[in-house]
């Protein structure tokens, strides 16, 4: 699984009900969730019951296998433009997921944009190189 900037965040307090629901909705067993976790499935009733806080690489791991994403499942964070997770003396910053996927969104619009303007460009390209050919050509 891949690291994000959020890895240093050691614990995170789950929407309970809405692992629940996603579960539930995917027909998915609290054993089957346990067994990919790699923990009992009595530690994961009690994650699912909000008996415990819940480390960022199992939260990752429990979106992967609900295919949501880890902002929808933990508590606190779609409701605030910021979210403070206090830890080890120091405030962890993380931007609303929302304004987030506003400018992944824009980005990947203006990337497309660049892809058709490099494209046009090397046609001009080749056009150009034709025409010097031909005047070449014509120049003998």
């Amino acid at each position: 699984m891949e690291k994000t900037q959020f890895a240093d965040i050691k614990y995170m307090q789950l929407k309970t009900n809405e692992v629940r629901r996603l579960r539930l909705t995917k027909d998915y067993k609290q054993d089957y969730m346990a067994d990919i976790l790699g923990i009992e499935q009595s530690q994961y009733s009690r994650i699912e019951k909000g008996e415990c806080a819940v480390d960022f690489d199992k939260v990752l791991k429990i979106a992967q296998i609900l295919d949501v994403n880890w902002f929808d499942i933990v508590d606190g964070i779609n409701s605030q433009n910021f979210y403070n997770c206090k830890q080890a003396g120091h405030n962890n910053i993380m931007n609303n997921y929302q304004n987030f996927e506003n400018e992944r969104k824009a980005y990947l619009a203006q990337m497309e944009d660049l892809k058709t303007q490099i494209s046009e460009l090397k046609r001009d390209k080749e056009d150009l190189r034709n025409k010097i050919k031909l005047l070449k050509e014509v120049k003998k």
